[in-house]
């Protein structure tokens, strides 16, 4: 039986119904129906699964339940969870502070005893933490500061100690590795394992730390490491601290010759592992990266909750908008035509969001520019774009999503082909946009995996997302 056909069995059983008049209400066949249950058979498709929940008065917990075990026998066990983990990440991951201070676990007022001594063994959590901390403190006043690291995301006692450091004016160079699964597909606890530790590694981008991400591929159970002392390390220029597993225990230490032996094999590491993430630093770059991860045979996603302006504009309107006043303006208008043009001949389904379409109308805002580079169209250009997103040329195709995806205080955009993915990140702190390029595989994978398979229902028809929007604009042309 699948674990759909057994819930619903139980469901059944708990609630004593008659199979006959469930078929009836249905409008199923009695012995399909006893196939259905008996797992010979699956649902017909959503709708009839909560019409299953309607007659068996079933809870909105029970129902969900129902519909995700039901999803889980389409789609198998692995891409079930891969899609809802990046429907997650996407919905729920935000650079916002927490409220609560992230080192409340952490002993910060640890005695750490280092006078005239080479090597201090640390033999629990609490004197760890506080060794942890002073380090890496000590390293963050120096002006050109250097952080090295050989350990999990998931190691929250160092996330905590980064963060409560991380708001100071040095600009302290952190260079980490870490272990992704060699099972791209790995769930635990019904989460993917690499994506887990890509939502623990991008709040480091939103503090003030040159931070650069490094990764390999391993078995990342500790079930190998039960005979391995230390395998984790944390160096500065000056002291290194090597942790157990459980990260609860270690020793540290400045002996010089041992600090440098360190440094070497971290950098011989670092050098057999590949980049996680990889951030653009300007618009420049941003054209040429976008323009190399679409120039592909492939077919490729684009899913942001505003509409991808830039795909839609022409010459005349670029030569019309952007910035008079701006330096080495003519070089510029000429790259952003040629960088529009490209956009605009390639194989790319671009996914927005209703709400980001008419925001767009609403206030001519092209999320992909900074706002110093160009001036808000006026509301005629505003609609000549859209009737350019509503019928797009070339080879681009746009899909229009009836709800938002996406935490609301957050973006996350997803540019994503076979071969290339960008990941574009608000970092509210810096009040700026984070590009980065995804290298990893598994993860690139994913995305595209999800943007590929969001069903149909979830999407506008053609003529109703027109009907909306021309309704919009009247409004805002009779304001």
């Amino acid at each position: 039986m699948s674990e759909f056909s057994q819930k619903l069995a139980d469901y059944i059983k708990k609630k004593n119904t008659n199979v006959y008049m469930l078929a009836k209400y249905c409008g199923y066949d009695r012995a399909n129906m006893y196939k259905l249950i008996n797992g010979k058979r699956n649902a017909p498709d959503e709708e009839f699964v909560r019409k299953l929940s309607e007659y068996l008065h079933l809870s909105p917990t029970e129902e969900a339940e129902l519909v995700d075990k039901y999803e889980i026998s389409v789609m198998g066990y692995e891409s079930y969870h891969r899609r809802k983990n990046i429907l997650n990440f996407l919905s729920e991951f935000t650079l916002l502070e927490d409220p609560v201070s992230p080192m409340t676990s952490v002993n910060v007022t640890a005695e750490f005893d280092r006078k005239d001594r080479q090597n201090i063994t640390l033999k629990n959590q609490y004197e760890l933490e506080g060794a942890l901390f002073w380090m890496i403190a000590e390293e963050i006043k120096k002006e050109e500061g250097t952080l090295r690291m050989i350990v999990q995301p998931d190691a929250s006692v160092i996330s905590g100690i980064l963060r409560l450091c991380g708001r100071t004016e040095r600009n302290v160079r952190v260079d980490h590795i870490i272990c992704l699964s060699d099972q791209p597909d790995k769930i635990e606890d019904g989460k993917l394992y690499n994506l887990e530790c890509l939502k623990k590694i991008l709040p480091m981008y939103n503090y003030n730390y040159d931070y650069n991400s490094w990764y390999y591929y391993g078995n990342t159970g500790y079930v190998d490491r039960a005979f391995v002392m230390f395998p984790y390390m944390v160096l500065t220029s000056e002291y290194a601290c090597m942790l157990s597993a459980d990260i609860k225990s270690g020793c540290i230490t400045r002996d010089k010759e041992i600090i440098k032996m360190l440094e070497e094999r971290f950098t011989s590491y670092r050098k057999k592992s590949r980049r996680l993430v990889n951030c653009i630093a300007n618009i420049m770059e941003q054209f040429d990266v976008v323009g190399t991860a679409v120039s592909t045979k492939y077919t490729g996603y684009n899913l942001q909750m505003e509409p991808c302006v830039m795909t839609f504009l022409d010459q005349e309107i670029i030569e019309k908008y952007l910035n008079p006043q701006m330096p080495n303006r003519e070089y510029f208008v000429k790259e952003t035509i040629a960088y529009c043009k490209n956009l605009s001949a390639q194989n790319i389904t671009y996914i927005f969001s209703m709400d980001g379409l008419l925001h767009f109308l609403d206030t001519g805002n092209i999320r992909e520019l900074s706002p110093d580079i160009y001036i808000r169209p006026a509301l005629e250009d505003r609609v000549k774009i859209i009737e350019r997103i509503l019928h797009p040329e070339g080879g681009q195709k746009v899909k229009i999503l009836k709800q938002k995806i996406g935490h609301p205080d957050t973006d996350v955009n997803i540019l994503v082909t076979s071969e290339h993915g960008l990941l574009r990140v608000a970092v509210p702190a810096k009040n700026i946009f984070l590009d980065m390029i995804l290298e990893e595989s598994g993860l690139l994978y994913s995305f595209y995996d999800f943007c590929e398979n969001l069903g149909n229902v979830m999407f506008y028809g053609q003529e109703e997302a027109e009907r909306l929007v021309l309704e919009h604009a009247k409004m805002l042309q009779c304001e």
